[in-house]
């Protein structure tokens, strides 16, 4: 059986909001997250935890991952 994951991927236009990232480059949701958290910037994270990013900066997608890998 798959299992489906979110990706997504950072839009030229606002790749300058987000150095170090590359744009056009489709990624696992979870990587995303994980850059975010290392990524040592100043700013705060939202209070409550709310939105990190902003949905207008990225394209999403849904994909299915290989059974091989979404059973490891």
């Amino acid at each position: 059986m798959s299992k489906i994951v979110r990706e997504l991927k950072l839009l030229p236009e606002f790749a300058h909001l987000y150095p170090g990232l590359a744009a056009n480059v489709w990624i696992r949701g979870n990587v995303l997250a994980q850059w975010l958290a290392t990524r040592g910037s100043a700013e705060p994270w939202p209070a409550g935890g709310g939105q990190i990013v902003s949905d207008r900066h990225f394209e999403f997608r849904a994909a299915a991952l290989p059974e091989f890998v979404a059973s490891q």
